[in-house]
């Protein structure tokens, strides 16, 4: 049998100097040509924020989470985990945030076409909300607010330039929900400019890659939609709605989206897919805000603000 290592009776040669390697850890940019990167939204904005923060630097933490959420990401105080308004007020958190998604990602549309009493007496209705509650740990005091708040949602006039409809409108075989995307980047030792956004230099062979909470199809237009369960204290106004995309940074984030989106009706729709006709726009839903009485937590992003699509296709290809 093996005899055990006697460990106070070292070797000599195991004495000598320890010689190390100069530098110690490989090159940041030499270490990334072997490896893919995979960007999203959340960690392109982060980083972004801390290059803001902390100047040029070759290497930031990874705080990117597999699945994006509007609380985790939105907050600007990381700490800030569980935001607690007052005790008439629903606290805002990522857990609510998920919870939300998951109630709009998996609601049959067609049971809003009632009265909010119908609604919420509906035996499908109140077993997912329920569910989707405990699920992740909510008080179960909130599921009133909770189940007005997907009422409001569904049922909310959604303006267009022409007319308003509804989300109770679109039926199940025109919505695609949580749609999971990936592209590549074919840039390399260049800012990333993401129509007019700066974002960071990125290595050739990158790729992005996003959920998208719902693509729908309205009388042969194509829309994007996001929720945002975030808390707004100064309401949800279009001046607040403005100040919140922008400290947020959801500008960044609709880009993207909007590059994915078009990617697939190109390969979806072949030569027939026209941008102009094709393409409505980007959709925000603040749910915490949107009823009928207000007209209120809807932020619209038509298709001439989004910029030059035709740089695409030399950009994202």
């Amino acid at each position: 049998t093996d005899q055990p290592t006697d460990l106070l009776n070292t070797p000599s040669d195991l004495n000598r100097e320890i010689t190390m390697p100069d530098p110690v850890l490989p090159d940041f940019y030499d270490y990334r040509k072997r490896v893919i990167r995979m960007e999203s939204f959340s960690s392109l904005h982060k980083r972004k924020k801390a290059r803001d923060l902390l100047g040029n630097m070759d290497f930031y933490p990874n705080v990117e989470k597999i699945k994006e959420n509007d609380e985790d990401s939105a907050n600007v105080d990381e700490s800030e985990k569980l935001q607690i308004i007052n005790n008439l007020q629903m606290p805002s958190s990522a857990d609510i945030g998920l919870m939300f998604h998951e109630i709009l990602e998996t609601i049959d549309y067609q049971k809003a076409k009632t009265d909010i009493k119908d609604f919420i007496a509906d035996q499908d209705v109140d077993t997912l909300i329920t569910g989707k509650i405990k699920e992740y740990f909510v008080d179960l005091k909130w599921k009133p607010e909770i189940t007005q708040i997907i009422f409001n949602v569904l049922t909310a006039e959604i303006p267009l330039l022409k007319e308003s409809f509804k989300l109770t409108d679109i039926d199940s075989i025109n919505r695609q929900h949580e749609a999971e995307f990936y592209f590549f980047i074919n840039e390399q030792n260049k800012n990333l400019d993401v129509f007019d956004i700066k974002v960071e230099t990125l290595q050739k062979g990158s790729y992005v890659r996003g959920i998208i909470d719902l693509i729908f199809c309205f009388k042969g237009k194509y829309y994007i939609a996001d929720w945002k369960s975030n808390f707004l204290e100064s309401g949800y106004k279009t001046d607040s709605l403005n100040r919140a995309m922008d400290s947020f940074g959801y500008e960044l984030q609709y880009k993207i989206y909007t590059i994915a989106v078009l990617r697939w009706l190109h390969k979806a729709l072949g030569n027939e897919f026209d941008y102009k006709k094709h393409f409505g726009g980007i959709f925000y839903f603040f749910i915490r805000g949107m009823n009928n009485e207000k007209k209120e937590g809807i932020y619209f992003v038509p298709p001439d603000k989004i910029g030059n699509i035709n740089t695409l296709g030399k950009k994202f290809t």
